[in-house]
């Protein structure tokens, strides 16, 4: 048996409305760790119920863009690892 372990550790990172707003012309899509961060961020601002709707539809659409950024580098990332097996050889990871 494998076992694979990922720790992603970073500060909380707050995001006011306007930066999301600005967020979505960025043309360079966050690392994987900011969008987690900043999708961390809106799901609180969301909770927090002091979003206006239009605040809110906001948000919400950013996170749906960071969810996307977040499952491709994921998927990118599933691709590119390897594995020790128990005698010893390089496999590629596969979910099978």
């Amino acid at each position: 048996m494998v076992v694979i372990f990922v720790k992603i550790s970073q500060p909380p990172i707050i995001i006011t409305i306007k930066q999301l707003m600005q967020n979505n012309n960025a043309e360079t899509p966050p690392s994987y760790e900011t969008a987690i961060a900043e999708l961390e961020s809106i799901v609180n601002q969301m909770e927090s119920e002091k979003l206006s709707l239009e605040q809110s539809l906001a948000a919400y659409k950013r996170g749906a863009e960071l969810l996307k950024i977040c499952q491709q580098s994921l998927a990118a990332a599933e691709q590119q690892i390897q594995i020790v097996s128990e005698e010893n050889k390089l496999t590629d990871y596969s979910q099978d």
